[in-house]
C-alpha cells in the first residue's frame, strides 16, 4: 500500500493532492537513430534533368498531336484515349505506325507495302485490313513516334474532356 506522506512545510491530511514530479524517460542506447525520409530532390539530384520538349519533339514544325480512338491497335500499346506524338518529317517505312488521311479520315495503322499494294493494318485481330484502292484519296501525316498515356484520374479526365471536345468540334465542322 502506498502511503502520502506530508512534504516538508504541509500538513498530514489526505485531501491534498501530492505533488508529481516529471522525469523524462532515459534515451535508448542499443537503437540507432532514425533515417530521415527521402526527400524529392534526394531522388532527383543523381538523374538527369528531362526535357519533355526535346525528348518528343525531333522536329518542331511538322510534329503534331492527335488523341487514339477506338481499339485497332490495342496490339502496339494504342489505347483509345492515348495522346499520339506524331512526326511529319520521317519517312514511313514498311512496318511503322502511322497517322494518315483516307478518304477524308484520320487513321492510325501499321503501313504494310505489298509490291504496289499499300495497306493499312489495324493491330488487332478483330479488326480487317485496309487496303489503298484510291492513292489520290491518301496521305501519310507522319509516323507515330510516341504514345503517352494518362495515369492519374485528373489526367485521364482531362483527356477525356479534350477528346470530347475535338469530336464534337469535329461534327461540327469545326477544324
Amino acid at each position: 500500500m502506498i502511503q502520502d506522506t506530508p512534504m516538508r512545510g504541509e500538513s498530514s491530511t489526505h485531501n491534498k493532492t501530492p505533488k508529481l514530479h516529471l522525469v523524462p524517460p532515459a534515451p535508448h542506447n542499443k537503437t540507432k537513430p532514425k533515417r530521415r525520409a527521402p526527400m524529392l530532390q534526394d531522388w532527383l539530384d543523381p538523374l538527369p534533368r528531362v526535357d519533355a520538349n526535346r525528348m518528343l519533339v525531333r522536329h518542331p514544325g511538322t510534329t503534331f498531336y492527335v488523341y487514339a480512338c477506338g481499339d485497332s491497335m490495342t496490339g502496339a500499346g494504342i489505347n483509345a484515349g492515348d495522346v499520339l506524338v506524331v512526326d511529319g518529317m520521317f519517312e514511313a517505312q514498311d512496318g511503322d505506325v502511322i497517322a494518315a488521311n483516307y478518304d477524308g479520315e484520320c487513321v492510325i495503322k501499321r503501313l504494310s507495302n505489298r509490291g504496289d499494294q499499300i495497306v493499312l493494318t489495324p493491330d488487332n485481330p478483330d479488326y480487317e485490313e485496309i487496303a489503298v484502292t484510291n492513292k489520290s484519296r491518301f496521305k501519310i501525316m507522319g509516323k507515330v513516334m510516341w504514345v503517352l498515356r494518362p495515369v492519374a484520374v485528373e489526367a485521364r479526365e482531362a483527356c477525356e474532356n479534350a477528346t470530347t471536345a475535338t469530336s464534337e468540334r469535329s461534327a461540327g465542322g469545326e477544324n
